[in-house]
Parts: structure tokens; sequence; C-alpha cells
């Protein structure tokens, strides 16, 4: 026998408050005393109640469903951000889709129109690859609320959450330069992620500041991946070219980089320090462990998730550009100062 589901009234029934109150607790309004809420989500949790949101989105003319698309879900960083924001839809009681569109532009396209006749209320982007002008247009043509979380529209024509990628990279060249390493290699990210350009723009403002700089023959623009930073040290190693630095754009670079090193015989940070960009789990872990940037995903899909109910109910809501500082950590790959 199917077990009856809870409703409001039961939650209101058993914390011994009104039906409105109740209502007020679970979605979050203002003005109920700490006592009366605690009351009421124990008695929410007791009951195991869930709020039926296609009923009261149909009630209010309104979805209470919100779509994600994520670049690359196999990313560690996409997925911390997708993680941030169910967190904090459940607690707006909102539910979410989930699409990822595998680094493809034309994908993401569809997986969009795909949400779009599912009725959701507005879409977050996570590293999306619609950044380019003709696509500002496109998702402005959607007539939709849309946030961009990690990357940032070309043309600044729609909302976006973005780490401070200029500062990270000044901040990681900083540290090589003060190291007084001359011979330093940059290993970005595809040509046309703006974010890989800023964190080389500042990690070269950042040298020439210490009497260094990377030139330009230099610079490669790679994946984000392990292989690609493995191959390419491998590539270079044959080639001849020296180099006593590698500042990643991503850590999955660096470890790329520094597994390479090692089978070659050069040791890390003695021979070559390496960087690498975002935090993720294994730049702690690995021998040695990574100095890197740290990217608060957490607080960037809290706030992603922010604006677009803010857009979703106020239309009018001005097209927002949100930068939020990072922190370098310093660990075992530079060997200077203190380490995590």
């Amino acid at each position: 026998m199917t077990e009856k589901r809870a409703t409001l009234k039961d939650v209101a029934a058993r914390s011994k408050v009104s039906i409105m109150t109740a209502s007020k607790v679970l979605n979050g309004k203002d003005g109920i005393s700490k006592e009366t809420s605690d009351r009421v989500l124990k008695a929410a949790r007791e009951l195991n109640y869930t709020p039926n949101l296609l009923a009261k989105g149909l009630r209010l003319d309104q979805s209470r469903t919100i779509g994600v698309v994520m670049a690359d879900g196999s990313l560690v960083s996409h997925l911390r951000v997708l993680n941030s924001i169910v967190h904090a839809a459940e607690i707006k009681q909102y539910g979410i889709i989930i699409g990822n569109s595998v680094n493809d532009k034309k994908k993401e396209q569809n997986v969009i129109k795909t949400m779009l006749n599912q009725r959701i209320a507005g879409l977050i982007l996570v590293g999306s690859n619609l950044t380019g002008a003709a696509y500002a247009e496109w998702l402005e043509r959607l007539y939709m609320p849309v946030v961009l979380l990690l990357r940032e529209s070309e043309t600044k024509q729609v909302t976006s959450v973005i780490n401070d990628n200029y500062t990270g990279g000044f901040e990681v060249g900083r540290l090589m330069g003060r190291l007084g390493r001359k011979q330093i290699l940059f290993f970005g990210l595809p040509m046309d992620y703006q974010i890989g350009h800023d964190r080389l723009a500042g990690a070269q403002k950042a040298l020439s500041l210490e009497g260094s700089f990377i030139s330009e023959d230099r610079v490669y623009h790679l994946q984000a991946s392990i292989e690609d930073g493995y191959e390419k040290i491998h590539q270079l190693i044959h080639e001849g070219i020296s180099f006593d630095a590698v500042i990643c754009a991503s850590d999955l670079l660096a470890v790329g980089v520094i597994r390479a090193c090692h089978e070659l015989g050069l040791e890390v940070p003695g021979d070559v320090c390496v960087s690498g960009y975002d935090d993720i789990d294994i730049a702690k872990y690995i021998t040695p462990s990574l100095t890197t940037i740290r990217q608060p995903f957490e607080e960037i899909g809290r706030k992603g998730l922010e604006l677009l109910l803010s857009q979703i109910e106020v239309p009018s809501d001005p097209v927002q550009r949100i930068i939020i500082q990072s922190k370098l950590i310093e660990r075992q790959s530079t060997f200077i100062g203190k380490t995590e």
C-alpha cells in the first residue's frame, strides 16, 4: 500500500502553527522567529514533506524548475558549481533539470531548446561556449532569464558570475617572478576562452614588475586535461625546449605536467616550478602537492542562482557582471613560503 504523501497542512498541524506560517518558513520568508522556524522544519523532516513544485507552479502560472547546462560535465569545476546550485535551489524549492553539451556549441543550443520545452523558469549556463556576440543575441531572443557562470559574454549583454581571472594570473606570475624563474612556459586554454587570456595577461603584468616575461612562442593553447599537459611536456623536451617553470591555466594541465616531468627526470620544484588554477581535490594530494589558484566554486554557484531568481521575480533587473576574488594556495610544487 502506498504511503500517503504529507501535505503542508500536516506540517502545520504537527508544528502547531497556521498553514500560512508553515508556508512562510518553508519558502524562506522573513518575519518568523528562529524557534518557530526550527519547529516547522523539524516537523517537515519527520513527515518527509516535499512540496509539489509542479502543482505550485501551475497555481502561480509559473514554473519552479530551472535548467542548468554544463559545457563539460566531466570537469570537477563544473560539478562543484552544479552541486552548489542544486543545494541552493533546494532551499528555495526549485527543481533542477541538468544538461551536458560536451563542449559543443550546437549541442548546447539543442540542449537549451529541449529545456525550453520543459517549461523552465530560467537558465544557468556553466562554462558556456555560447559567449560570442552572435550567441549573446541568440540568448536574448529566448526571452528568458539567463546567467552565465565561470565565463562571460563578449558583449557583456548577459548576466555573469566569474572568478577574477586577471588577478589570479597576476598572483601566480608574481610568485614565479619572485622565485627568479626566467624560462617560463604558459599552458593556457583554447584560443576562444577569454578566461585563459585574462590569466595570461595577469601573469605577464606581474612578471614584468619582476623583470621577467613569457615570450609569445612559449604560450600554448591546450584543452584543460591531464593528457594535454603530459603530452606537451614530452613534446617540448623532445624538441629541445628548456624551461624552469610552467604556469598552467588549469589544475588538470598541471597534473599532467608534473607526471611528465617525473618520467623525464626533472625535479619539481627543483628543476621546474609548476602552478595550476582551480584548486580541485587532486591538487592537494598529488606529489608534490600543487600550488594553484583557488576558485570559489560554491560561492559562484550560489550567487548565480541568486541572480537568476532575482531576474525571474523582477524581469526588468539590469544585466550584472559579478567578479569574485580567488586565492593563491602555495604548496610544494613551488616550495616558497608556507604550504597548505
